[in-house]
């Protein structure tokens, strides 16, 4: 059985030096001088929460009615701040990049006092040039956020309607507006949890300084075509500063590890296993790749054969067979051979097919709703997570495992990543795809009607484009689902859209169906899209998008609470 590649072949010049990555996790000083003159230390990743429990300032907020008594916390505007070291050999680099992997969420980042970016989406992450800001030596950076309780409300006084929900359920005791920002929903309470709207750097920080290019993604999809041979089909993007010219290659190298045994296939020039090489000619004009909001996406791919003879051993769900997982990797290279900036995927070959047919084919009596993998009807059986902990920096990579591996051990083959709360981290995937866990992947938007105005529009556009590539590669991986129960919340009226159900509507169809699923289904072409979960599926796509019965028996899928 073949296996094939998509291989991007670019042409640079290169001065030959690697990437320097330089991390800014650990320790900073956290404040809140407003209302209480607080000054302490915090761990990054981190939120103020975690911050005060491990200073004896406040107790463990679970305790009884501390959500209540703490809500001052969330209230509050708090900043992180911290010195780090700049090389002789970090500045020498033509260009030095803050990259920011989470912050939660309304952020103001300054470096030696000069403002770099403002943020306003928990789930995006930022890149910012900072080398105009930097100075040789001892340099300074600060995270400022603001409170997200209060920038919602802000948010929901300006806009021209009112978002449904206003407020949660009294019973809640929550905080109001968390459809207006882009920010963990259940943040805000829940009705299996209390309100702890957290602010913090939530996920990595570091520097990257190179001379020439650093690749910034690197994704990969997993096909089978007509003939049976299977298709690798992978994207490499690459950070190119404005006006370079080099010369040099990315490579794709595929790892194939079992029995104690590795074989390893680079893809070069003068590899015989290579069908044919893109060379681009002198006069050709190379069209630099730039990050959302500096310039255009411009990719170049060329597909090539690479194993003629290779065997592959598919990936299956827990119960179906074994977990098999290859190793990719992605490396940019100068023209004299070093490596500039490589990254690794971990992959398995399977493919995915949602069934929507008419039952005995007749459509009375609806349609049938399941999934084959590799060509096998499977029966899901699983349930949905919620975030592991309100404080998401205290979930480790063991305990993940832990319950990953509880929902293994009673036979689970499937999870379902709610809406209400975060993408998932990459441990969380990785354990999935080892344990043969399918992901049943909402997009966070959940109970809730969504604003549409550009601003909005504009922030989860880059949400969902950076989520879908950073996750469409896992084995795990099953289907995008767009909301939690949002069609059914629309259509039944729980928060009185019946009064201007033609308004609510709209924008619904704006944010799922006209935002939302093409940027999905253009970045990844090899898992489903449905726009709620629940759904009717086809059914509700055929009545507008939202079904005049979701959830019905005939159609889609069904939830079942317990």
């Amino acid at each position: 059985m073949s296996v094939y590649s998509a291989v991007l072949l670019v042409s640079f010049i290169s001065t030959g030096a690697a990437v320097l990555t330089t991390s800014l996790n650990g320790v900073w000083t956290l404040t809140e001088k407003e209302e209480h003159n607080i000054s302490i230390t915090g761990q990054v990743p981190g939120s103020m929460y975690t911050a005060l429990m491990d200073h004896k300032i406040i107790q463990d907020p679970y305790y009884r009615d501390n959500d209540i008594r703490y809500r001052w916390i969330g209230l509050a505007d708090w900043t992180y701040s911290r010195v780090f070291n700049v090389s002789s050999e970090m500045m020498s680099m033509v260009n030095i990049k803050l990259l920011c992997e989470g912050l939660d969420t309304f952020a103001t980042v300054t470096i030696n006092g000069h403002l770099v970016a403002e943020t306003n989406n928990m789930f995006v992450r930022y890149v910012m040039d900072i080398k105009p800001y930097l100075k040789l030596g001892e340099n300074s950076i600060s995270v400022s956020f603001k409170s997200a309780v209060k920038q919602a409300a802000n948010l929901a006084s300006n806009h021209s309607y009112l978002i449904p929900p206003a407020c949660p359920f009294p019973q809640y005791k929550g905080e109001c507006h968390i459809n207006m920002v882009r920010k963990e929903q259940c943040s805000f309470s829940w009705d299996w949890g209390p309100s702890f709207p957290t602010q913090g750097i939530w996920r990595n920080i570091y520097i990257e300084s190179f001379n020439t290019t650093a690749i910034r993604s690197f994704t990969a999809e997993t096909l089978k075509d007509t003939d049976g041979s299977w298709v690798i089909d992978t994207e490499v993007l690459l950070d190119v500063p404005e006006g370079e010219t080099v010369e040099g290659s990315v490579k794709i190298r595929f790892d194939v590890t079992g029995m104690g045994s590795k074989q390893v296939h680079t893809l070069t020039s003068n590899n015989n296993k290579i069908k044919q090489r893109l060379q681009l000619d002198r006069d050709f004009v190379v069209q630099e790749w730039w990050p959302n909001g500096y310039g255009a996406q411009h990719l170049y791919q060329l597909y090539a054969p690479f194993m003629e003879d290779f065997v592959v051993q598919e990936w299956w769900p827990n119960g179906y067979g074994a977990q098999h997982l290859y190793q990719l990797y992605a490396f940019f290279s100068s023209s004299d051979g070093s490596t500039i900036s490589a990254k690794k995927l971990t992959i398995g070959f399977k493919t995915v097919e949602l069934v929507q047919d008419f039952v005995s084919g007749d459509p009375k009596q609806g349609r049938s709703f399941f999934f084959k993998i590799n060509g096998v009807p499977i029966f899901l059986k699983g349930s949905n997570w919620i975030p592991a902990d309100s404080f998401l920096e205290r979930v480790t990579k063991e305990r993940l495992r832990n319950l990953l591996q509880s929902a293994r051990d009673v036979h689970m083959n499937s999870i379902r990543v709610n809406g209400i709360g975060v993408y998932e981290s990459e441990d969380f995937y990785e354990l999935a795809d080892e344990l043969g866990i399918l992901i049943w992947q909402d997009l966070m938007f959940a109970c809730a009607m969504y604003p549409t105005d550009p601003q909005f529009l504009s922030t989860v556009r880059d949400e969902i484009s950076q989520q879908v590539k950073r996750l469409k590669s896992h084995a795990s991986l099953l289907l995008w689902s767009g909301n939690n129960e949002n069609e059914k919340a629309l259509r039944q009226s729980w928060y009185n859209t019946d009064v201007n159900f033609t308004l609510y509507y709209k924008d619904y169809v704006t944010l799922y169906h006209d935002t939302i699923q093409p940027i999905v289904q253009s970045e990844d072409s090899t898992h489903p899209f449905i726009m709620s979960s629940p759904s009717n599926g086809i059914e509700s796509l055929q009545e507008g998008f939202v079904a005049k019965e979701p959830w019905s028996e005939l159609y889609g899928d069904s939830m079942y609470v317990k």
